[in-house]
C-alpha cells in the first residue's frame, strides 16, 4: 500500500483497484469477506418489483434514523448519509419502504454500511472541500477481538491523540513527487477495544493524478481499524492538493495534523450514532 505511484499509466489501474475493492468488498457478520451480489447476499423479489432508492428515501419520516443493531451494538443512521450502494440494498430488502423498527442482525442487516460525502458536514469536518474528488467511508459490525495482542495497537501508550510520520521506515516510500506519506495516528487506550494505532497512506497530488491526492486507512482482515471493539472503519478520501504548501487545498493544517483531526471527528460522529436515537 505504501509503494509510490510514478506514472499516469501505473496510477490509474491502482486507483481503479482501490475503488473497486472499496465499492464491492463486503464483510460477513463473522468478519469474513463476502462480495455483495453473490448467491448468499442476493434477495429474491417478485419480477414486477423495481428497486427505487429515491422512493425509499422519500418514505422515511423527516429526521428519522434507521437503527442498525447487532447484539448489544447499534448505529442510529440518518438514511440521507448512506451511499447509493447501501440505499439500494435497503430499498431492495424492504421493498422501497423505510424500516421503522430496528434492523437486527440476521433480519436484513446491511453490513457493511457505505456512507456518502454528507458526512463531512454531519461530522463537522474542516475544510469542507475534503473528499471533493472522491469520498468513501465504510463501517461494518465485526465480532469482538479475542483477548490477545493486536498488531494495530500502540506499543507505547499515549496520553492524547497524536500523529507521527513513519515514511522513512518503509523502503521506496518517499520517491514519488509529491512524496507519498505514511502516517500513524496514536490514541489513548479507551478500554473498549478500539485500535490505538491507525495507519494512513497518502499518495498522488502531482500531474500524474491531475493534482488530486488520496489518503486512506491501511487495514487487513487480521488488523482492521477497530472502533469500540465491534466496529471496523475504512475510508478513502481524495481532493485537490497543493504541492507548494504540501497540504490539501483550502486546509490551514499540515497534512498529518489534518488527518488526525479528520479521524478524531469521524470517531466522535460514530459515538453520536451509538447513542439513543
Amino acid at each position: 500500500m505504501g509503494r509510490m505511484v510514478k506514472t499516469r499509466r501505473r496510477y490509474r489501474p491502482i486507483a481503479a483497484v482501490l475503488l473497486a475493492v472499496f465499492a464491492a468488498g463486503s464483510m460477513r457478520a463473522d468478519g469474513l469477506q463476502m462480495f455483495v451480489g453473490s448467491a448468499a447476499a442476493q434477495i429474491v423479489q417478485p419480477r414486477d418489483f423495481i428497486v427505487d432508492s429515491k422512493k425509499f428515501l422519500d418514505s422515511c419520516p423527516p429526521g428519522h434514523r434507521i437503527r442498525f443493531q447487532r447484539e448489544e451494538t447499534s448505529l442510529n443512521v440518518d438514511p440521507h448519509w448512506l451511499d447509493t450502494y447501501s440505499l439500494f440494498q435497503l430499498a431492495e430488502r424492504f421493498r422501497n419502504q423505510c424500516p421503522i423498527e430496528p434492523v437486527q442482525s440476521g433480519q436484513g442487516l446491511i453490513n457493511p454500511l457505505f456512507f456518502n460525502r454528507s458526512i463531512i458536514a454531519a461530522a463537522q469536518i474542516n475544510p469542507t472541500t475534503l473528499g471533493g474528488s472522491y469520498f468513501g467511508l465504510r463501517i461494518a459490525f465485526i465480532p469482538p477481538r479475542e483477548d490477545k495482542p493486536f498488531l494495530g495497537m500502540s506499543r507505547e501508550p499515549v496520553q492524547q491523540p497524536s500523529v507521527f510520520e513513519i515514511t522513512p521506515a518503509l523502503p521506496d516510500a518517499g520517491k514519488s513527487q509529491p512524496p507519498s506519506k505514511i502516517y500513524d495516528l496514536h490514541y489513548p487506550d479507551d478500554g473498549m477495544g478500539s485500535s490505538t494505532t491507525v495507519r494512513l497512506s497518502c499518495n498522488g497530488g502531482g500531474p500524474e493524478t491531475d493534482g488530486k491526492r488520496a489518503c486512506f486507512t491501511v487495514t487487513s482482515f487480521d488488523t482492521p481499524y477497530r472502533y469500540r471493539g465491534v466496529l471496523s472503519v475504512y475510508y478513502m478520501v481524495q481532493q485537490a492538493y497543493s504541492p507548494a504548501s504540501q497540504k490539501p487545498a483550502n486546509s490551514e493544517l499540515a497534512e498529518p495534523e489534518l488527518w488526525l483531526a479528520f479521524d478524531t471527528r469521524i470517531r466522535a460522529w460514530i459515538d453520536s450514532m451509538m447513542g439513543k436515537p
